[in-house]
């Protein structure tokens, strides 16, 4: 399994500078493509949370961080840009970060369990 921080950071980035500051998308994907040379990750868990609902959590641990000081639009924004990645790449599974910590734990078990399965 291959697994690299660049590739999380590729995703954040086509989410949160293409989606949430609306940089064009082809030059993040020319970026890309020079950096990683079309190495990808097996898999990748999104943890999918409505805005509003992180925003709160965050609040409620305490000091925002710069980015967490942002706009709710700029986090609907990219929120958007991160389900539509995810409905066009099989290699990222969705999960509901809505839930409850526990029920969060379960379906992250169930992911990892699933991926597992498919590699006997």
């Amino acid at each position: 399994m291959f697994t690299n921080l660049e590739n999380d950071r590729l995703l954040s980035s086509q989410a949160y500078q293409g989606g949430g500051r609306g940089i064009e998308q082809t030059k993040l994907s020319f970026l890309a493509d020079m950096v990683l040379n079309g190495l990808k990750p097996d898999l990748t868990i999104y943890l999918d949370i409505d805005p509003a609902v992180g925003l709160a959590r965050a609040k409620g641990r305490g000091e925002l961080d710069r980015i967490e000081q942002e706009a709710l639009g700029f986090f609907e924004r990219t929120r958007a840009r991160y389900i539509e990645i995810a409905k066009t790449d099989s290699s990222i599974k969705t999960v509901d970060a809505n839930q409850t910590m526990p029920e969060v734990h379960a379906a992250i078990t169930t992911v990892l369990d699933n991926f597992f399965a498919g590699l006997n």
